[in-house]
């Protein structure tokens, strides 16, 4: 989820602080999955993150 609200394709409700328990609407979180675009920016963002946390991984 911290994947999506960095890439802003999902927002946490209210204004929590950072180190906060973050909470999302339902509504939101369906739409996300029920919108093909949305959701394929959402797994890229994804394999994204992993693919560069797998190649530092190598680095190290």
């Amino acid at each position: 989820m911290s994947i999506l609200v960095r890439e802003k394709l999902l927002s946490p409700l209210g204004s929590p602080s950072h180190n906060s328990v973050k909470y999302f609407a339902l509504v939101d979180v369906a739409a996300l999955g029920g919108n093909v675009e949305r959701l394929s920016m959402a797994t890229e963002a994804i394999y994204l993150r992993n693919r560069c946390k797998a190649k530092s991984k190598k680095n190290a």
